[in-house]
This record gives C-alpha cells, structure tokens and sequence, in this order.
C-alpha cells in the first residue's frame, strides 16, 4: 500500500485518548450537518426562540437588574474582593 500523496501526522493525545476510549458501546466521536433554506432571520426573532431555564429572554438588555448588597450580608471574604477591586 502506497502512502504517495497522503497526510500523515501524529496523534495528540487528545485524539488518541478518544480513539483509544471509544468502544462499540461507548462512542466518543461526533457529527452533523444542518441543511437551511431560505434566508435567515433576522436577530432579535432568531433570539425569541430560546429562553433561560427560567423563562426569561436571552436578548442582551433583558437581564433583571441586580440588587445592591450591603456589608452585613456579604461574608468578609466577599467583602475583601469586593473593595480590592
């Protein structure tokens, strides 16, 4: 067999880890294709069809706002990063 032309390379161990892992009931390689027609859609409806694991939109500027914590109900090692940075 002639290797002529081809590609050949070492593995990383990252690659011979999953070769050497995958078995007939443990498959640890992965694919897929997507074929989309049309054109795509615009942004902010493309985002309105997924939400947080409560509910909430993921559209940037939606987040709740965050309530200010005093000292007395942080731990005093939160309260030290906290005024370090």
């Amino acid at each position: 067999m002639s290797t002529a032309g081809s590609h050949l390379e070492r593995l990383t161990a990252v690659d011979a880890s999953f070769l050497t892992n995958e078995s007939g009931t443990s498959h640890m390689h992965i694919g897929g294709i997507l074929i989309f027609e049309g054109p795509p859609p615009v942004y902010d409806d493309f985002l309105d069809q997924f939400e947080t694991s409560g509910g909430e939109s993921i559209k940037p500027g939606t987040e709740p706002k965050a309530e200010p914590v005093t000292d007395e109900e942080l731990e005093q090692e939160q309260i030290v990063k906290q005024k370090r940075s």
